[in-house]
């Protein structure tokens, strides 16, 4: 037997998950010419967009949706040229380009903000901060023991 597909109505409205990251995902809402690629690499959460603006009418800037599942820590967004400003939304942006007119091929690319690593400590522990708080249950624990 084979699966159905119901057709959607233009008038229906199409809800996304967007704490899960399989199914939400970086993608073009509206493009202002033809796209030419649109990538999106999970293991690294890098968007890649490019697309041609040769004989595309209308004024209205290409819109790409980012949601913020795949960037906890935030991200960059790189544009080849012209500028780019981002509407904030309930558990997601949506990015609007602006190309400039003299280019015709675009590129954007989206991708995680790099953290800065913590430094390690002689202990060779990163990222614990109950290290004084141990060294005193152990004083406590053995101190009875060497008054003996």
């Amino acid at each position: 037997m084979t699966p159905k597909t119901m057709p959607i109505k233009p008038s229906e409205e199409i809800i996304l998950d967007l704490r899960n990251p399989t199914t939400t995902q970086p993608h073009a809402r509206k493009v202002k010419g033809s796209i030419t690629v649109s990538q999106f690499m999970q293991n690294s959460s890098t968007f890649v967009f490019e697309y041609s603006s040769e004989d595309a009418g209308g004024s209205e800037p290409t819109e790409i949706f980012v949601p913020y599942i795949h960037y906890p820590g935030g991200y960059r967004v790189t544009a080849s040229d012209g500028h780019c400003a981002i509407e904030k939304h309930e558990g997601y942006d949506i990015i609007k380009h602006e190309h400039d007119n003299h280019k015709h091929n675009h590129r954007l690319v989206v991708e995680k903000t790099k953290k800065a690593v913590a430094a390690s400590s002689w202990f060779g522990w990163t990222g614990h901060s109950n290290i004084p708080v141990y060294v005193a249950l152990g004083i406590a624990v053995i101190a009875p023991y060497l008054s003996l």
